[in-house]
């Protein structure tokens, strides 16, 4: 017989209803207690802990507990401030455990879910956010006797279970919505929200041999991107995968700190991938095992500007490193390739001379100092921790085996640097562009070596070079500097800040070779300056057109320049086809004084530091000089034009066809260098220079001729005006200048010949020689028509008076005032005769006749008249008021004496009878005084009172008749007059035009101590 089914479970139930229904209570009792009862008592306590505790309000839609499947689901938890600001919430916690975890022996879930997250975090102050709040509120809040575990009890706790437990999710979802951070430190807060973030990960344990697989996506809201894939096995520590970075990170960081930056970056783009493998070992004496490959990063459109102006500062169009790799504990680091494209500097100058560069470092200093580094740089170049950041692996593996860093080729390509200058009134911009750098084949370690080649675009040109460096640490450079062209016309606004000029043409060629060593820095080089073209921005040019200064080519031939030799040589200058115009303009002023423009003084030494010159010159240590040596400079068909507008009559020569230079020049050598140079002057005139000099020293060793040859004189006319007041109306000019340097005393000897050379008119010119230059011409011109005439020049060249010009006019200036004021010396010079009285002639007392000596000075005198053509002599008569009258009297008297006595005078005597009686008839005839007897008293012999001294008594009344003599005022010039004519009478008997013996008025003299008359001649020039 066949029971069924519902019987037999009908007898269980009869036969097992209490069991049964204990069972089905315990049931429903552990699903009501942990499903309903449960939830229902943790939400409470949960709002309650987070009011009391932390202070916020806890709101959950839906907290469910399933003890049959053994889920976790909680729904819409958020957690606000009293104000009702959300400070956590999510829309969905999900936690599914599985049973089978009792036989793993492992926390095994099959499901970790969180998604909708949201959280807002805020900093208050540098030691205050949210987070801190809430730790402060929920410690403020402990009960007494409630036990706090402090952070050192924590970190000790856990150190004491270093291995992980036994678990296992097979899959974890975490979503992030969005993350809020605010930091209201800075001036300017700051805010940011991150998400969404997708967090994926299948079978992440802990148990051996299991991988488990994770997804991670990170986004911001301003398109910021973390992607991060791979797997990962915790036992032991192993993981390899893919990360990807992307966003505008530069932006948000200068956002972050742009109350302490004084520069804002408005656009940047980062990224960066890579692919890693991570390998932990159970060992403890193998390290960690990190590899980073495939590693690409790049940064697009870095814009960097200065806060406050917005003006551009930096550009980067890309910067991209691609395929590198890092090996731990290896330490190596592969650069394949970093490139940097497109950058742009803007630098500029304000008017006080500050860049903005200087403007922006004094804003980062004025700022708070960051604290210390985490990590230090070795003496070789690589990074090494600090003592408190933590080591990878073993210790002995970092200490041994330095880190390794290699750069197979870096490039700057397309960069640009941009100038503007504010200090200049024009503000000039410039630009160098095409900016290229290739480093190669480098090794970050000590004494690693690499190659480099580069260009630029300046100026209009091109700069461009290669070579090798060491530079870890610096050991040596070679490179060569090749430059193609670049315009001096750019630089016109500096010039035009300091002088007066247009650099209208002009380009600056060469090429040089670098070597630098640590024992000194040599270089070898040839460069040169063409087509130079410099205009004046003033009128006055000297020349017909506005070039003040120019030349073809100006060539520095094989510049050699060694530091440690202190050396500096140059094989040869030449310049080619200079030309220069110089002028002086009416008022004094030069082409210099023209062109130059005033610059404000330096600022004054302090006083402390000021030492005089001198003395700063002694104190030169001599070891530290360099010596310099230029084999030769040579000047190839020059030119110039030179002008002197200050003259009355305003004055202009050319120079042209000038050729020449110097030889061997040696600053280490007592060896003089030979000089010579050869030119034209206007039409028909020839300039030669020739000597030897020191140009190390001039001062000590030079010796310097000038020849001047058929020189036209009259073009000197506005010299001769203002030196003479005269115009010069005929005349060639050779002249010979030699000049001799020993130890800073120069000795010259000038030459000077002039032919045919006449005097013009007069024209009033102040401060003008005040002499008789046509006086000075006859005496010194030949019968040739020549003037030859030596200068001599001393002088001290060290002394800050001296001037060539000065001295050589100086001793001009004698000579023609010597020949001016002493003529008859020179004269006598021409002939030997005596100088001192060569144009005096000597006259007895009432005599007109001429002794023999006259005679012979006389025709000596006559010679050198012959000599000089162009001179005549003004003769003036002389006589003497007493001297000449005295004698005329006597003569006059003895005459009337010899006409009374006839033939009978001669046998007279003063003391005879009738002449005495004569005298005495005489005597009172004219009434003289005192009387007769009166007067004969005074010869009576004293001794007898009765003796007359006859001859004496005679003697007195004749002189008392002699004195009452009267002779007429034209008696005495009628003997001046035949004096005159007796010195000129002799004088043409030697053949001189009677028009250049010039009988003059007569002059009333005064007898010299030997009672002798001098007649004293004068020279003039003749008609």
């Amino acid at each position: 017989m066949s029971i069924s089914k519902g019987a037999v479970m009908l007898v269980l139930l009869k036969t097992h209803k209490k069991r049964i229904a204990w069972c089905l209570g315990t049931v429903l009792v552990y699903g009501v207690l942990l499903g309903v009862v449960v939830p229902k008592v943790a939400l409470i306590q949960a709002k309650k802990l987070a009011e009391q505790r932390l202070g916020l309000t806890l709101e959950v839609e839906r907290l469910r507990l399933n003890p049959f499947i053994f889920t976790v689901d909680i729904r819409q938890l958020a957690l606000h401030q009293p104000q009702g600001e959300k400070v956590f919430g999510f829309d969905r916690f999900l936690i599914d455990f599985e049973a089978s975890s009792l036989f793993r022996w492992a926390w095994t879930l099959k499901h970790l879910e969180l998604t909708g997250l949201t959280t807002h975090l805020e900093r208050y102050s540098k030691a205050e956010n949210t987070l801190s709040r809430l730790q402060d509120k929920w410690l403020s809040s402990v009960s007494p006797g409630e036990p706090v575990l402090s952070n050192t009890e924590e970190r000790n706790s856990d150190a004491g279970s270093p291995e992980l437990p036994r678990f296992l999710v097979r899959n974890i979802r975490l979503e992030v919505e969005s993350a809020t951070l605010v930091d209201n430190v800075p001036l300017t807060p700051f805010s940011n929200i991150i998400g969404p973030i997708n967090i994926g990960i299948d079978e992440l344990t802990s148990l051996p041999d299991r991988v488990g697989v994770h997804r991670i996506l990170i986004k911001g809201d301003r398109g910021i991107a973390v992607s991060w894939q791979g797997d990962i096995d915790l036992t032991p520590m192993s993981s390899r995968g893919e990360i990807t970075v992307k966003g505008p990170y530069p932006v948000i960081a200068s956002d972050y700190l742009q109350d302490s930056l004084p520069i804002v970056i408005d656009s940047g783009d980062f990224s960066m991938s890579l692919s890693y493998q991570l390998q932990a070992f159970t060992e403890p004496s193998k390290p960690l095992s990190v590899s980073m490959d495939n590693i690409d990063v790049s940064l697009d459109n870095l814009s960097v500007k200065n806060k406050a102006s917005l003006e551009p500062l930096y550009y980067l169009e890309r910067f991209a490193l691609a395929n590198a790799s890092v090996q731990w504990p290896e330490q190596t680091v592969l650069l394949p390739h970093i490139a940097m494209r497109g950058g742009e500097i803007w630098l500029q100058r304000d008017a006080e001379g500050i860049t903005n560069v200087e403007h922006l470092l004094a804003s980062f200093n004025a700022g708070p100092k960051s604290s210390s580094p985490n990590s230090a740089i070795t003496s070789s170049g690589s990074v090494a921790p600090t003592q408190n950041a933590p080591a990878l692996g073993s210790a002995k593996v970092a200490e041994s085996m330095p880190w390794s860093v290699q750069n197979t080729l870096f490039e700057l390509d397309g960069w640009a640097l941009h100038w503007l200058d504010k200090t200049i009134a024009t503000s000039p911009e410039y630009e160098i562009s095409n900016i290229s750098l290739a480093l190669r084949d480098y090794v970050f370690k000590d004494h690693a070596p690499l190659s480099f080649d580069y260009g630029l675009s300046l100026l209009g040109g091109h700069i461009s070079g290669q070579g090798s460096v060491v530079p870890m640490p610096f050991g040596s450079l070679k490179s060569s500097v090749n430059i193609e062209q670049l315009l001096l016309t750019h630089l016109q606004p500096y010039i035009a800040s300091v002088a007066k000029v247009s650099m209208s043409d002009g380009a600056f060629n060469g090429n040089a070779l670098i070597e630098s060593q640590s024992e000194g820095f040599s270089i070898e080089s040839t460069f040169a300056i063409t087509d130079l073209k410099i205009l004046n921005d003033f009128d006055g040019a000297a020349g017909p057109s506005q070039d003040i200064l120019s030349w073809k080519k100006l060539t520095f031939d094989n510049v050699q320049a060694a530091t440690q030799d202190k050396a500096v040589s140059i094989h040869r200058i030449v310049l080619d086809k200079p030309f220069a115009d110089f002028a002086i303009e009416q008022d004094g002023t030069t082409t210099i004084d023209k062109i130059l423009i005033a610059q404000a003084p330096p600022p004054e030494e302090p006083q402390a530091v000021k030492k005089p010159k001198d003395e700063a010159l002694n104190t030169a240590d001599p070891e530290t000089n360099f010596h310099f040596s230029i084999g030769s400079v040579q000047i190839v068909d020059g030119g110039g034009y030179f002008a002197d507008a200050s003259l009355p009559l305003p004055f202009a020569t050319k120079i042209h066809h000038l050729n020449g230079g110097i030889e061997s020049l040696d600053s280490q050598s007592q060896a003089a260098s030979d000089l010579t140079m050869e030119g034209q002057l206007d039409e028909y005139g020839l300039l030669s220079v020739k000597g030897r000099l020191s140009p190390f020293a001039f001062d000590q060793a030079s010796d310097i001729a000038l020849s001047f040859k058929n020189v036209n004189v009259p073009n000197f006319t506005p010299y001769s005006v203002k030196f003479a007041g005269r115009k010069i109306t005929d005349g060639r000019l050779d002249l010979n200048l030699k000049y001799t340097l020993d130890k800073g005393q120069m000795i010259g000897d000038n030459n000077v010949v002039l032919r045919s050379f006449d005097l013009g008119e007069s024209i009033e010119q102040p401060g003008a020689m005040d002499l008789p230059l046509d006086l000075a011409i006859a005496l010194l011109k030949d019968g040739d028509g020549k003037i030859t005439m030596n200068i001599p020049v001393k002088g001290d060249v060290n002394s800050p008076e001296f001037s060539v010009g000065d001295v050589v006019g100086q001793a001009l200036v004698k000579i023609l005032k010597s020949a001016i004021t002493s003529p008859f010396r020179l004269l006598a010079g021409i002939v030997g005769g005596d100088a001192d009285n060569f144009g005096q002639v000597v006259f007895s007392p009432g005599r007109a006749d001429i002794t023999p000596p006259e005679r012979e000075k006389l025709d000596g005198l006559a010679k050198a008249m012959k000599a000089r053509p162009e001179l005549a002599l003004n003769i003036a008569g002389v006589f003497d008021e007493q001297w000449d009258l005295a004698t005329l009297q006597q003569q006059q008297f003895n005459g009337q004496v010899k006409a009374y006595f006839g033939e009978q005078f001669d046998s007279l005597s003063l003391s005879s009878k009738d002449y005495l009686k004569y005298l005495e008839s005489r005597y009172e005839t004219l009434l003289l005084t005192p009387a007769l007897s009166q007067l004969e008293q005074q010869f009576i012999s004293p001794e007898d009172k009765k003796t007359l001294d006859k001859l004496a008594y005679a003697k007195a009344v004749k002189q008392r008749l002699v004195e009452k003599e009267v002779i007429p005022n034209e008696a005495l010039r009628a003997l001046a007059n035949q004096r005159a004519d007796n010195v000129k009478t002799l004088l043409s008997a030697s053949a001189i035009d009677v028009k250049r013996l010039i009988v003059v008025e007569p002059l009333a003299l005064d007898v010299n101590s030997s009672n002798d008359l001098k007649m004293q001649l004068a020279v003039t020039v003749a008609d």
